[in-house]
């Protein structure tokens, strides 16, 4: 039989569900961000919202100094951003130059048979001609 879940809480998915759809952006805007299942969400996490929650996540019998944290604030519900969502905390879109980000809502797409992500790091779209994305051929061995 197959389970889904939609992420709440991180810890608990891997005795609930055999695939996941992550939510960013609050709990009343939320919007899908990825989906998968719920191994490859913890091997091979693509979204940067994702990679966070799961490094801020403490590891049993694994100690240490600091956990991960995601910077920035949650955005105003009222004004969202015009782009992707979470862009205004994102690290990778200063570190890969992603330009869409701030501009463009992404799609959720696929980025492989098992394995959609809502990620201008993976993919273009007719309104971003120009745009190559960095890590788009990396995604498709989940």
């Amino acid at each position: 039989m197959r389970r889904a879940c939609v992420l709440i809480a991180l810890v608990a998915v891997p005795a609930f569900a055999d695939t996941v759809y992550l939510r960013g952006g609050g709990r009343i805007t939320g919007e899908i961000i990825e989906q998968t299942d719920v191994h490859n969400l913890f091997r091979q996490p693509l979204h940067p919202y994702t990679q966070g929650l799961i490094g801020s996540v403490p590891i049993l019998r694994q100690p240490v100094d600091e956990l991960s944290v995601i910077p920035g604030v949650v955005p105003n519900l009222i004004d969202l951003p015009e782009g992707c969502r979470f862009a205004p905390r994102c690290s990778a879109r200063a570190e890969y130059d992603v330009r869409p980000a701030s501009e463009v809502h992404p799609s959720l797409r696929p980025v492989s048979s098992d394995h959609t992500v809502r990620c201008w790091l993976y993919h273009s779209s007719d309104e971003t001609p120009d745009w190559r994305p960095p890590l788009a051929g990396e995604a498709s061995g989940s």
